[in-house]
């Protein structure tokens, strides 16, 4: 249950990280564009906040961490639990607004 609770929490957060950053007039919407006008490439913006299921490995590993877990096997299904509930996020999102995911 601890792991499940984990993950929909990293999930949520991922969401809140992908929603400042990607979404005209939020607050870090100007970290978006800062890193679009370096021409910074997708496999760096899009695990930091520009794809939500991408996101799900590297921000899954920083909430681990700093959960002060150790690191194990079931960090691999943290992992993989957290891109399976973005994915459903994004299809929902996709669905329900005009932004997307």
């Amino acid at each position: 249950m601890q792991l499940l609770t984990f993950c929909i929490c990293t999930s949520l957060a991922i969401t809140a990280i992908h929603t400042v950053v990607t979404r005209p007039g939020m607050l870090l919407y100007c970290v978006s564009q800062l890193f679009e006008r370096a021409n910074m490439w997708p496999f760096i913006t899009n695990p930091l906040y520009n794809c939500m299921i991408c996101m799900s490995s590297l921000w899954t590993i920083i909430f681990w961490l700093g959960a002060l877990r150790p690191i194990s096997l079931t960090l691999l299904f943290a992992i993989l639990i957290v891109a399976g509930i973005n994915t459903i996020i994004c299809a929902l999102l996709d669905y329900l607004t005009d932004y997307g995911c």
